[in-house]
């Protein structure tokens, strides 16, 4: 392992120090993915393999701890494995996922899914059971999954956080089966679904009568700009036929 004198100055490090060594390696065996961290992107470890290639391994060191997880540049380590390059690297005491979170978010390239995905690989239980929940409903994005499964959370950063508390799953999987039901007549865009869900939670409305109504008309479940829109179709749908008309929209 050789050392470069190399001063690295950035807000992301302890507000305490501004010096850091930077190191250089052939060895990149040594380096560990984090595990919770979100999956690399081939496509984007291709494209810095192509620029190394024609650049070479500019000094950009990835950051990692004492332990050698990488806390940040997992796809600059991988790009350099595949074209069989050294790395520069920083080792920063003490960091873990919460840091590599944090400079995600500073960077603003974590989606939801990469939370979903970092939470339930640390195995907690609400964020496994709503990807499982994905992976059997494949149809749904998770902002319409969240809604399926009753999901409690104080905000979109509550999220990030890992403070997901999920709702009735059985009821959640009984809504995405009528759901799914209905992809013949329309498409499972998020607006459709979410006011789909509504009717599913009101007294007077019955699934299998809503489900006979639209079979007797399958082109009348046309796309709508908004919610109200869809109500109002839904509604003007069910009392397709009915002497007795029944308010959805209320």
């Amino acid at each position: 392992m050789s050392s470069l004198n190399f001063n690295y100055q950035t807000q992301i490090f302890h507000p305490k120090s501004k010096t850091f060594d930077v190191y250089i390696t052939e060895d990149l065996d040594r380096f560990e993915l984090m595990r919770g961290n979100r999956p690399p992107n081939p496509q984007h470890v291709e494209q810095l393999a192509k620029n190394i290639e024609k650049f070479g391994m500019l000094c950009n060191p990835i950051l990692v701890n004492e332990d050698m997880q990488v806390i940040d540049g997992q796809h600059r380590l991988l790009a350099a494995k595949k074209t069989g390059v050294s790395i520069y690297y920083i080792i920063v005491k003490g960091y873990n996922l919460e840091q590599v979170k944090a400079l995600n978010l500073r960077q603003k390239n974590w989606s939801q899914i990469d939370f979903l995905n970092s939470y339930a690989d640390m195995g907690i239980a609400s964020y496994i059971y709503l990807r499982q929940f994905m992976d059997r409903h494949i149809y749904f994005d998770i902002r319409t999954a969240l809604t399926l499964v009753g999901a409690e959370y104080v905000t979109n950063k509550g999220f990030k956080e890992g403070n997901l508390k999920i709702g009735d799953t059985h009821t959640a999987e009984i809504y995405a089966e009528y759901l799914k039901t209905l992809k013949q007549y329309h498409r499972l865009n998020r607006k459709f679904c979410i006011v789909m869900i509504q009717m599913f939670k009101k007294e007077n409305f019955v699934f299998s009568e809503f489900l006979s109504k639209v079979k007797l008309q399958p082109t009348a479940l046309v796309e709508c700009a908004t919610g109200e829109q869809y109500r109002q179709l839904i509604e003007y749908i069910y009392n397709y036929r009915r002497r007795n008309k029944v308010n959805l929209r209320f």
